[in-house]
């Protein structure tokens, strides 16, 4: 949330003073004087009083100051202060005065909402059909702040936070806001999200004209958009939107806790992320102590301060647990009037504050984390509940949104615990399993019954103890009797596949970064691509270098596919797909397909025909043989209307290609030809996409996604009732949610065989195909 301006800081340097250090009070006020210049208060503004008594930070300002003050300048003022006071313990509450008012109290009034009622007249309605469980009944409103915004002309279009090492927060708040809207909605809450959090919804054309501005159209997003104008088209009355304020940044502050007042909201809870700080880390919730809803019973057993202090308390226990042991806590603190997104809501609301973006570690590392993101989101849920004095529940029992299906629990097999984030897909042999973490562990697990130990019990892990040295981002592969895996610093390593007993381990040289699995070959190579767009062919028995293809292709950051003697059909980001010899000294045909390929090619030998899909959202099918267009396929190949997020997998018995979209779907296309299938796409329930490629058994197609659930969806069963069969696993009915971000496997395809996937929280499961 905050965003002081740098001027703000070179301000307080050009005084001598140290930015972001506690100080003596007379340092803290010129901080703060030197913010309020910066940050354009009229001339006079200053404070006139600090007091910091048993918590309670208290600040007078100046009738000038009160002059100046609008709803974005009393969020930046208060920021500002935090910073002067950082690094002084013990703070509980907050309160800026001025003339013996409050500084909110010379914000103009909001208007008064009246929570709607009856049948909604509305473009949409809650984002999902919410499920029975802990929270049946109750009613949240949560904001992911921010959001692109028009200037005050009306003539452009800005974000309200700025980048930060890789990060706009507009952007960050609402993905940790998917994860809590799914975890809310599958226990019972009705959710109404204060932002767009579908990001396929699509682009933003519209015109806004309201509050005396006609607004250029934004061709942005809907997803990115801020909330007043997801607001508009919500359907929501003038007075959320037209609220009294003078540009667009103040009247969106205004409307997200007077949308949720609209929406009869029970509790309001809003995320945010910190900025300009300098050296702060940690995590911050902020409440309302001065409209009336601090405290509502005599045990405050319900009211702001409750639920903000039940929130943060969930928030630093998780992340403490199960992300860093050491991570910092601001504790709840109480603010009088200075957030408008708690002070205008007429109930108990919190703003969560998680980290902070402009500290490299730990806090801007966690905000590029999917997994911190879905624990903060998990926690936030789970002191909703202990708000409301339910148990927190992870049901799996989904009421699915209208056109899509209701899925039917997939039973496990079995479940082991890594204690590591499982990226890397698993792969199987002689009814083993070996798999690889984020901690660079590699380890062997017998699968099924098939190889004579207990099914789901670790038989070996390499190294013994610790790690490689880094992450094994990429699918150990299975060849004989040896298990070979990389790390992503470069590491090589071949193991015995029943002890894991180490044989051999190399460094690749000039390697990047080692995503492509190793590739066995029948005549005792492996073969490694690397993302410095390099080829290499090593000794699967001794580790040898053997060759170096002589050119440097795209960086190639999926497995190569060699399922004969003589040929390697490999993609990279240049865009081309490859067939190169065996022997890695001639590029025997290639074709450009205009854009980048991420995915793995996946070579179908009943037809001779390479599948392969594109950054560019296309499904592209060649000859294997001469890299022609394949028969029966459009030379272009086939456009998808969205993003495809996956690898395709082709399953020559029931004559499909299919692969993950961004748009929460599974899509296919006909091997033979790339027509559409009638019952294709098929749309699972949840809001994340998919990143985890599938793989395909006789029309039955396993895919994990980064909602948290494994799916077995088996097609054919009409357009009408699409998957009234179909299977679903989800990860958070552990207690301890993750995302199935890479491919599962397959042990074989008899009975007794099972399908296998790691998931980010450090589980593998197995479950019956």
């Amino acid at each position: 949330m905050r965003h002081l301006s740098f001027t703000v800081i070179c301000a307080c340097m050009a005084l001598g003073l140290p930015a972001f250090a506690a100080a003596p009070m007379t340092t803290q006020q010129a901080q703060i004087d030197a913010a309020l210049k910066a940050l354009r208060f009229p001339s006079g503004s200053g404070v006139t009083n600090i007091s910091f008594v048993a918590g309670n930070v208290a600040i007078d300002f100046s009738p000038e100051t009160a002059a100046g003050i609008d709803d974005c300048a009393l969020e930046a003022l208060t920021d500002a202060a935090q910073i002067a006071f950082h690094g002084t313990e013990g703070i509980t509450k907050w309160r800026f005065t001025c003339n013996g008012r409050l500084l909110s109290s010379y914000l103009p009034p909001v208007p008064e909402v009246v929570p709607e009622s009856g049948p909604r007249s509305v473009q949409r309605g809650p984002q999902y059909t919410p499920a029975v469980g802990a929270l049946t009944g109750k009613t949240i409103a949560i904001s992911p702040g921010h959001g692109w915004t028009s200037n005050s002309t009306g003539t452009g279009w800005a974000t309200q936070r700025g980048y930060w090492q890789g990060i706009i927060e507009d952007f960050l708040n609402p993905e940790f806001m998917q994860y809590l809207n799914n975890f809310l909605v599958n226990n019972g809450a009705t959710v109404y999200p204060c932002r767009e959090l579908d990001k396929t919804y699509g682009q933003c054309t519209t015109v806004w004209t309201f509050a005396g501005l006609t607004r250029t159209a934004p061709n942005k997003p809907w997803w990115q958009m801020a909330s007043l104008y997801h607001n508009v088209r919500q359907g929501a009355p003038s007075s959320v939107y037209d609220n009294g304020r003078t540009t667009d940044a103040n009247r969106d502050i205004a409307t997200r806790p007077l949308y949720a007042i609209w929406r009869g909201a029970d509790i309001m809870v809003s995320l945010h992320n910190n900025g300009d700080s300098g050296t702060a880390s940690g995590t911050l919730t902020m409440y309302e102590t001065s409209n009336g809803y601090m405290v509502t019973d005599a045990a405050n057993q319900y009211g702001s301060q409750y639920l903000g202090q039940k929130v943060h308390a969930r928030v630093i226990s998780e992340l403490r647990a199960n992300y860093l042991s050491n991570w910092y806590s601001y504790g709840a603190q109480g603010f009088a009037g200075n957030y408008g997104e708690n002070n205008f809501f007429k109930g108990p609301a919190c703003i969560v504050e998680t980290a902070f973006m402009d500290t490299p570690t730990p806090d801007n590392a966690a905000l590029h984390d999917e997994n911190y993101k879905m624990l903060v989101a998990k926690a936030i849920y789970e002191g909703i509940c202990d708000y409301f004095h339910v148990t927190p529940t992870y049901n799996t029992a989904v009421a699915a949104p209208s056109g899509t299906w209701s899925p039917v629990p997939l039973p496990r097999t079995w479940s082991v615990k890594l204690g590591s984030p499982v990226n890397s897909a698993p792969s199987s042999s002689g009814g083993w399993v070996y798999a690889a973490t984020d901690a660079g562990v590699v380890y062997g697990i017998p699968a099924t019954a098939q190889s004579g130990f207990t099914p789901g019990v670790v038989k070996w892990r390499y190294p013994p103890s610790g790690g490689l040295g880094a992450a094994v981002k990429a699918r150990p592969s299975v060849y004989d009797d040896t298990v070979y895996a990389v790390t992503i610093a470069g590491k090589m390593v071949a193991m015995d596949r029943l002890t894991g007993a180490l044989k051999w381990t190399v460094t690749v040289p000039n390697s990047g970064n080692l995503q492509c699995p190793p590739a066995p070959t029948a005549d005792g190579m492996l073969l490694i691509g690397s993302d410095n767009g390099r080829l290499y062919s090593y000794s699967q028995s001794t580790g040898e270098l053997l060759r170096t293809f002589p050119t440097v292709f795209g960086a190639i950051t999926s497995q190569v596919a060699a399922p004969d003697y003589g040929h390697v059909w490999l993609t990279s980001a240049d865009g081309k797909v490859r067939c190169v010899t065996g022997d890695l000294l001639t590029v025997l045909w290639q074709k450009d397909s205009g854009s980048p390929i991420p995915s793995a090619p996946f070579v179908l030998t009943t037809n001779n025909s390479v599948y392969v899909t594109t950054a560019a959202g296309s499904v592209v099918a060649l000859n294997a043989s001469n890299g022609g267009t394949a028969n029966g396929w459009p030379a272009a190949g086939v456009a998808m209307p969205f993003n495809i997020g996956t690898s395709p997998w082709a399953d020559g018995n029931s004559g499909i290609v299919s692969f993950g979209m961004d748009n929460h779907s599974i899509a296919a296309v006909s091997a033979s030809s790339g027509a559409a299938l009638s019952d294709f796409p098929l749309k699972p329930y949840g809001v994340k996409e998919f990143t985890s490629s599938p793989i395909a058994l006789n029309g039955v197609i396993y895919i994990g996604g980064t909602d948290g659930r494994l799916y077995a969806l088996k097609r054919g069963s009409g357009a009408a009732d699409p998957g009234g069969t179909w299977r679903t696993f989800d990860a958070g009915s552990m207690a301890l949610p993750g995302m199935f971000t890479a491919a599962p496997c397959l042990t074989g395809t008899g009975a007794g065989d099972v399908v296998v996937a790691g998931n980010t929280n450090g589980w593998l499961y197995a479950f019956p195909i």
